[in-house]
């Protein structure tokens, strides 16, 4: 302020221009805060999700130092992908519980069980089980 200046636009300076500044510089900060705070829980949300591997279980492993021998085989765990291939909807573990809706109007009897069986032993989702309830009655 400069000492030669009206006394009512030093009061106006103090009481309106000061405080209206002081307000929309510290917006201005409490928005980059929220933003690199947004930011830093994203990346920590992302390095705490689980990896699909990690949430599958841990898988069958056979012994490298005995051939494997006919009888003693161990079948592999059978994978999302091999499932698919028994599924009569293409890339169904991939698809949403809509996505599988909205396609299951398309099967018919012995489709919707293998599509029923396998939702009551993998995923278990309400919706897809509702539909294909309601599509038998």
């Amino acid at each position: 302020m400069v000492a030669g200046r009206d006394p009512i636009d030093r009061i106006v300076d103090i009481v309106i221009a000061v405080p209206l500044c002081s307000a929309i510089a510290a917006r201005r900060s409490l928005s980059l805060v929220a933003r690199v705070a947004r930011d830093q829980l994203s990346e920590q949300m992302a390095r705490s999700t689980p990896s699909p591997d990690a949430v599958a279980g841990p898988r069958e492993q056979v012994s490298a130092s005995a051939p494997p021998d006919a009888s003693t085989e161990v079948p592999a765990a059978a994978t999302p992908s091999d499932l698919d291939d028994e599924l009569p909807i293409e890339g169904y573990d991939q698809l949403a519980a809509r996505q599988v809706v909205d396609r299951l109007a398309t099967l018919d009897d012995d489709d919707l069980d293998i599509v029923e069986q396998y939702e009551l032993e993998h995923r278990h989702r309400s919706t897809v089980l509702g539909r294909i309830a309601q599509l038998r009655s």
